[in-house]
Parts: structure tokens; sequence; C-alpha cells
């Protein structure tokens, strides 16, 4: 070996340190000993910025290493071996990227039980240990964990823990979970899939429905759960008895269960039995526990039967047999058979009759009866004394109410400022023949009035109060309701006809939905309807209107008595003579045989009935006669 030492100047220093050599040099050779540098900052420089490899090797008994430069990529390595850029182990190159290039392990042990990564100083990741549970940590405030990775090519995100939304996970495609008998997968078209033993049983979507699907021929559906450290089987759906469930104990909810087949079982702290294919609620013993409670004071009256039925016994209004448990006297009754009723505030609201009748303010059907009655044939109010309706539109001028007749609208009532307006109005009144005949009459025809009144007679009769008494079958062992108001007294009224040798204030026997009454006669009030004639005088001063239709249509609502409706004013058709031929604006007055003729003059006088409004025939009967549209001013 070649070497070569240049010395600059050698000093001799008395203190321990040794010989300070400046400038010194050494090629090709070896330092033994522990050389050290000291001083305040002190420098020791391999190479001389040449293009040439730098490395200090570190001679080892069976592998060499070194730590050197790579001039030509200016990179700092640390590897095996003597040859600089051979074997890295860890490389820091010119762009401050750090490599480590291990061919076994990389293991990081800090004793302080946190690793951390950085950026700038700011920290984002840390790898801890917490009482040997591995701890993943993202540092930054609502900033997500994001798993990445490469699918044939294409980066994708596979999963988003989002810690903005308490670490909600966000799948980007399938979940699969292997296990010992099979897998847990969301398989194809996004279903959810449990698979086990080749029996595809699965969770998936259907059209949006959710459906448990155990496809094993009669194999249950079992949920099971630890009850204190017990394993206990909360329910079984019996599969080989068409999904039977099973509870093991109570089911408790604050929703509606509901069971159109078969039985529903719910038991609250008493003892209950499962009839036939019934819905059985029971509470406690006092009614105090469980999902229902029909009750009355502490004894529960509920009661279910072989029939399907849920059963409670009858009430009055001041304790519903259905009501609130924070508002025992609202609810649900039934005061008599075949009867149902709303109860607010102790008092009842609302009744149904045994006929479907829906009458609001009021116990009994009539129009004698104070309140609303709606039925298929009808809709009625009576008050005692306040107006019975109001129509009340609030934002502009328009119609109030609408007539229609089989759809099609006949007539309405609209306001337009101050102005109330009734539309396809015809004022019309009853009437009646002397002999309370009713022949045929063609519409239109002209009747005079004659010197009698109608009149028009009732059977009223008084119901009374109906009380609960220890024999009514609604009445159960144990409820107490003795003596309380089965049915509030009330009057049934219904018109009749003056019965042969009765008079007014006489007793008097009728029937009134099917229900017999005993009651006494009245007569109606009327001061101003007349009985009438088909006009037989020309000209004549006392007609009455022309025929409208009979009233009654023999129904009997109004005891039998044939009363019509004559159509005095407004606008109508009328009967004109077959000789007569009429134009519009012409007056008309009577024939003498029901129809009408031409008047004399253009005068309106106390003999004028109508002014033609068309000459278009509404209808042409087979005397010849034809009716008109006119204005009747009778």
């Amino acid at each position: 070996m070649t070497s070569e030492i240049k010395v600059d100047t050698i000093s001799e220093q008395t203190s321990a340190n040794g010989v300070t050599i400046d400038g010194l040099t050494i090629k090709d050779g070896n330092i033994q000993g522990s050389p050290a540098l000291v001083g305040t900052t002190p420098s020791f420089t391999i190479g001389d910025g040449g293009a040439e490899d730098t490395k200090i090797v570190f001679d080892g008994n069976a592998l060499d290493y070194y730590i050197g430069l790579d001039d030509s990529a200016d990179n700092l390595i640390i590897g095996s071996g003597s040859t600089v850029g051979s074997n890295s182990l860890i490389t820091i190159d010119s762009d401050g990227d750090f490599t480590l290039d291990s061919a076994g392990d990389i293991i990081l042990d800090a004793d302080g039980a946190d690793v951390s990564f950085r950026d700038g100083g700011t920290g984002h990741l840390s790898i801890s240990n917490s009482s040997n549970d591995a701890v993943i940590t993202s540092l930054q405030s609502d900033k997500d964990m994001i798993f990445k990775g490469v699918d044939g090519g294409a980066l994708i995100t596979a999963l988003t823990l989002d810690m903005s939304d308490a670490g909600t996970a966000l799948f980007n495609h399938n979940i699969k979970l292997n296990t010992d008998d099979g897998f847990l997968s969301s398989g194809a078209s996004d279903d959810f899939l449990f698979v086990h033993d080749g029996t595809d049983s699965k969770i998936f979507n259907s059209t949006g429905d959710l459906i448990i699907d155990n496809s094993a021929s009669d194999k249950d559906l079992i949920f099971k759960g630890s009850d204190g450290g017990s394993t206990v089987t909360a329910l079984t759906l019996d599969m080989s008895a068409a999904g039977a469930a099973t509870f093991n104990s109570s089911i408790v909810t604050t929703g509606i269960l509901n069971k159109v087949n078969d039985s529903l079982l719910m038991i609250g702290g008493g003892n209950a039995t499962n009839v036939g294919s019934n819905l059985t609620m029971y509470g406690g013993a006092d009614g105090s526990a469980g999902l229902f409670r029909f009750r009355n004071a502490t004894t529960v009256t509920a009661n279910v039967t072989a029939t399907g039925q849920i059963q409670a016994v009858s009430q009055n209004p001041a304790s519903p047999t259905f009501a609130f448990t924070t508002d025992t006297d609202t609810g649900m009754t039934r005061p008599t058979s075949d009867t149902l009723t709303l109860v607010t505030n102790g008092t009842e609201r609302v009744r149904i009759l045994s006929d479907g009748r829906f009458l609001v303010g009021k116990t009994s059907s009539g129009l004698a009866n104070a309140g609303v009655e709606l039925f298929t044939d009808n809709l009625s109010a009576t008050v005692s004394a306040a107006t019975v309706m109001y129509i009340n539109r609030l934002t502009n001028d328009g119609t109030l109410v609408q007539f229609h007749q089989a759809g099609t609208e006949e007539g309405s009532i609209e306001v337009s400022g101050s102005t109330v307006s009734f539309n396809g109005f015809t004022g019309s009144h009853w009437s009646r023949l002397a002999d309370n005949s009713k022949p045929t009459i063609l519409r239109g025809t002209i009747m005079d009035s004659i010197d009698e009144m109608c009149d028009w007679y009732q059977a009223v009769a008084d119901v009374a109060e109906v009380k609960y008494t220890a024999e009514d079958e609604e009445v159960i062992d144990g409820l107490n309701n003795v003596g309380d108001v089965k049915m509030e007294a009330h009057k049934i009224v219904e018109p009749i006809t003056l019965p042969n040798g009765k008079s007014v204030g006489d007793d008097v026997t009728f029937t009134s939905n099917s229900v017999e009454y005993t009651g006494t006669i009245i007569k109606e009030d009327d001061v101003k309807h007349t009985k009438s004639k088909v006009s037989d005088t020309a000209d004549s001063k006392k007609v009455y209107g022309v025929f409208s239709n009979w009233d009654d249509a023999d129904d009997g609502l109004d005891g039998d008595v044939n009363d019509m409706n004559i159509a005095q004013v407004g606008t109508y058709i009328i009967r004109v003579h077959k000789d007569v031929t009429v134009a519009a604006g012409d007056l008309l007055v009577s024939n003498g045989d029901g129809t009408a003729k031409l008047q004399d003059d253009d005068i309106i006088r106390s003999k004028t009935v109508a002014k033609v409004n068309s000459n278009v025939k509404v209808e042409t009967y087979s005397d010849g006669s034809y009716t008109v549209p006119c204005t009747l001013h009778c």
C-alpha cells in the first residue's frame, strides 16, 4: 500500500489533549485508537467537493456496513457492504425523501406508547398503545379516515370513516365476512346475504322491502341475546308453523301491534288465555300494566270471547269504556245496544245509532231534538234559539252554495259585495187539493187558491230517561254502574194523518224507526198555505201559481197527505193553450182550463200570471198544450 502523510505544522500542547496538527492529510492509510473532535464547533469533512463517492466503512466480522454519499445522485445512504449504492437500507435523497429498504421486518418500538405522523409540524395520525389496545387516531377535527387502493389499475376509495358524523362507515362496495361455515356478503344487486351450509339464507332488498329469508325448509328464525350473562332465546319464528312467533317474555311497544290471522297474546302482569283466533290483551290485576287498559275505577273490564272480538262493557259518558290514562272522562262508550258514542270532559258529544245515523250534540233522531243529524237520505240541523247555519266566504266574491241533481249543477247561491244571488231560483209553496186526492196534473198547469187552509198533524212522544239496572245485559259482575244514565230523556216526533174520531190533544199510538210509541196529537203552526184547484176561471185573480210536482212521492213521511209544490215566483215554465202562440215579452193570464192565454194588454195586473221569456217549447202534451220558459208574477 502506498501511504502519504502531509503536515503543515505540528505544535506540542502542554495539556492532556495531545498534539495539535494543522493541515493533516492522510491518503490510503489507517487511523488507530480513539480520535475525537473537540472544540466549540468541531467539523470533520470527508471529500473535497469533487465528483467522487465518499463513505465511512464499518469493517464487521461477517458483514461490512457503510455510511456514504452517492455523489452521482447526491443521496446519503446507509447500506451493507463497502460499495456506495449497493444494498441500500436507508436512503435520504436530494429531495428530502426518506427510504427504508429492509430485507427483513421493520420494527417501530416507541416506549412512549405513541407513534405520530406529522406534516410541517402538524399532527395528522397517531398509532398508540392504550392498555395494550392498538389505537389509530385521526388527529384533525372532523377530518375523515380514508382507505384507498388500486382496482384494475384505477385508484379507488374503499372505505371512508366520517369523523364529522361520529365515524359513520361508508363502504364503496360490498361487505364480505369469511366464517368457518360460509360467509356474509352484500352479494349481487346490492343484496345482503347470509350463506351457510348451502341453504342460501339471506337479507336482501326487494323493491324497497327488507326481507330476511331462511331458505332451509321448516327451519326457524331464532333471535338470541345475553340477559345478565345468560344466553336467552328472545324470539322464535316457527317456519314449520307458517312463522308463528313465540316471544320468551313481554312485548313492550309505543306503537300498534296488528295481527290479521291467528292469535296475538299480550300479557302485562296478569294471567291470560289465548282463545281461538283472537287478539287477547291483558293488563295487570288492576289494569296497571300492559299495552291497553279497559277499566272502570280499578277493575279491568276487557273480555275476549271465541267470536274474534275485543269486548268491553257499557259505560256512562262520565267514565268511558275506552278512555285515556291521563284523561279518563274522554273516550268512547256504548250507552245502549247497537249504539256508539264519543265523550269529552264527561259529556257525550257524538252518537252513532244502530241504523247508522250520525248525531252530533243530540242523543236521539228527529227534528224536535236540537243537534246535527247525518244519514244516507238526509242532513238536518236543529237549534233551540240561535242561527242554524253560517256560510262564510272569506277572501273574495263567488259561490256560497252549489245545488246538484244527478251530478249536474242546477243552481247556486252566490255573493257579490253585499248582494246575494239565488241562481236558478224558483220560489214555490205547498198546497193540497180539497179532497186530498192525487190526480195527474201536468207540469206548468195554472192553479187557483181556494178558501181552505192546509193542515198538518204530528204525533209527539216523550221518552223518559233510562238508567242501568242489575238485570241489564251490558252489566258485568264487578262493574258498579247500576243507576248510571243509560239513555237520556228525549222526544220522538212523527208526521201523521189525523185519525178518524181523533183531535188535537188526543193520545195516539205510532211507529218511529220500527219502534212503537204512545204520544199526543198536535197540529203544526201554519198561517199561509192554502189548498188549491186547477184554475177553472178565465182571467182569474185567484191564481196561486203553476203546478210543479207532488211533494211526498207517497213515502208517508208527511202523514200520507198529498201535498204538492206550487211555483209562484222566479223563473219556471207555464202551460199554454194549444191554440195560443206566444212570443218573448207577452203577458199571460188563466185560460180557465189550467192553461194560459195572452193577456189583452201589456200592463201587469192582478190577473197576470207570467211573462214569456222565450217561445221555445219545452214540453208538448197529448192535448196539444205546451210549456215555455217564463217569469212568474203570481
